[in-house]
């Protein structure tokens, strides 16, 4: 009951916050045929399928190569992690696990998405190691938004003055600036994990922790993440490239769309933080909530047409769609016969 009132939750919103942002779209000269808000909302949904078809098809192609090239670069990061576990994945195997969660996380509209059908799976390829499987999935998302928070942060820096000379992002320059050392913090009680709990007083709080037996088996993999740091550095540069590679997509799409007045290093600086915005599990994969922050960034902030805001936001929506409709594809064809068994590590 409490999953389909959050369903019905979450469609009601999806809904009324994309209507506002169509409600609220100045479109200079736009002609309506016949009265009332339905006849207006149609007329700007049509103007703005107008501007998709006169866009480039050649950079909407390519900017679906690198969609498909950010996927490679997420499947390369996941097995990186699982081999941390002892957990060998081949790469069709890996990709069919990713591509069946990119899948249903992007077509169910339930809370957890697609999350539980990857680890369901990656369990199976792993049964003597269920536990650690279903943990490098958990890693695999905090790498992932640590990877966000690092490109954000780095954008920022070296972009400082475009944020802090005004008033309307000021605000989101603190907040990234304020993050840096919270995050710092976290890691340094993170690695401090093993003096913590050899305080005297670990013992009485540990008596009424619930899921002893799974928090030991999670810590214990924490612990094999812990002692390999230089993976977790390269699986935290993979996901800064992830983000990056995302950037590069919606750039293009702008340039497909003829989108003025923005240019990469606007991309590079606004763009991840409309994801963390569009990340905010509120709406159904981000709707309205991107075409809102889209509108804030590029037309508030650099004068970008409210309508070519929004359509590359919609498009941008649209290329994640059709790769997970591609994913669907490769789900259906079914699951490789035989995943591959944990492998015996020399010494073990």
């Amino acid at each position: 009951m409490k999953k389909n009132l959050l369903i019905a939750t979450k469609l009601v919103l999806t809904a009324t916050i994309f209507w506002w942002v169509i409600h609220k779209l100045d479109i200079p000269g736009l002609q309506v045929e016949g009265r009332g808000e339905w006849a207006l909302i149609s007329a700007k949904l049509a103007h703005l399928a107008g501007i998709v078809r006169g866009a480039n098809v050649g950079l909407l192609l390519s900017a679906l190569a690198m969609l498909v090239g950010t996927m490679t670069i997420g499947i390369v990061r996941w097995q990186l992690l699982l081999r941390v576990q002892g957990i060998h994945l081949g790469n069709y195997h890996a990709t069919w696990i990713t591509a069946s969660g990119m899948f249903f996380n992007a077509f169910l509209i339930g809370a957890t998405g697609g999350d539980v059908l990857k680890a369901w799976y990656a369990a199976e390829a792993a049964p003597l190691q269920k536990t650690r499987a279903v943990l490098s999935i958990a890693v695999d998302r905090l790498i992932g938004v640590l990877g966000l928070m690092g490109v954000a942060s780095l954008c920022v820096l070296t972009n400082l003055p475009m944020l802090m000379t005004n008033d309307a992002t000021r605000p989101l320059g603190y907040l990234i600036l304020a993050s840096i050392p919270c995050v710092a913090a976290g890691i340094a009680l993170f690695s401090m994990r093993r003096r913590l709990t050899s305080r005297s007083w670990w013992g009485a709080v540990w008596r009424f922790v619930p899921f002893k037996k799974l928090l030991g088996h999670l810590m214990e993999s924490y612990n094999a993440y812990g002692r390999r740091p230089r993976v977790l550095a390269a699986a935290f540069f993979l996901s800064m490239g992830v983000h990056v590679s995302i950037v590069l997509v919606a750039w293009l799409i702008g340039l497909a769309l003829g989108v003025q007045g923005a240019s990469l290093v606007h991309y590079l600086v606004y763009c991840p933080i409309i994801n963390a915005i569009a990340a905010i599990p509120i709406t159904i994969g981000g709707l309205g909530l991107r075409e809102g922050a889209f509108k804030f960034f590029f037309n508030g902030l650099l004068g970008v047409p409210q309508e070519q805001c929004v359509t590359l936001s919609l498009v941008f929506y649209a290329a994640t769609l059709a790769l997970s409709l591609a994913c669907g594809v490769l789900f259906l064809i079914g699951k490789p016969k035989s995943f591959p068994r944990r492998r015996p590590e020399a010494g073990a």
